[in-house]
């Protein structure tokens, strides 16, 4: 695998208006974080996801996985790099034989993978203007749900 510049973690998404949300991505060895705007249905998507919820696009991500199991490959990582001012692009790295196959993904998808498939995330240096530095940690909920959200997995609870 190549050497990348930056490791990332998906530390929070925070919850904008009109349902959509900006994914907050804790950056190493920077020590800071890249925020990224999603649109309502992605949104809901990666937040639903990260509350362990089945999702249509979670189950294709599994479905995926088992595909490349059967072809002997490997699902390796997620690749992301900066195309044209704040667009990011993203890439599935599927190991298999002596080179990895690169397949370009759309971002929602790519993180959607990476948090099915607990991948890890990893950034080159044009994504350098994007990051923010960040101060002393402070502790907040890994995913800031709406409130929408945490009444209807309640009420799944009472049935």
């Amino acid at each position: 695998m190549i050497d990348h510049t930056y490791h990332l973690a998906l530390h929070r998404i925070e919850p904008a208006a009109g349902g959509a949300a900006t994914v907050v991505f804790a950056v190493e060895p920077h020590a800071g974080e890249l925020h990224v705007r999603l649109g309502a249905d992605e949104s809901m998507a990666l937040i639903a996801e990260r509350a362990g919820l089945s999702t249509p696009r979670a189950r294709l991500a599994l479905t995926l996985g088992r595909l490349v199991e059967q072809l002997d490959a490997s699902l390796e990582e997620v690749r992301l790099s900066r195309v044209d001012g704040a667009l990011i692009a993203a890439s599935l790295i599927v190991g298999h034989g002596p080179l990895p196959i690169e397949l370009p993904v759309c971002f929602g998808e790519a993180i959607a993978l990476a948090v099915t498939h607990r991948l890890p995330i990893v950034g080159d240096e044009s994504l350098q203007p994007l990051l923010r530095v960040t101060h002393a940690a402070v502790d907040e909920p890994d995913v800031a749900l709406p409130a929408t959200i945490v009444a209807f997995v309640n009420s799944l609870s009472d049935r």
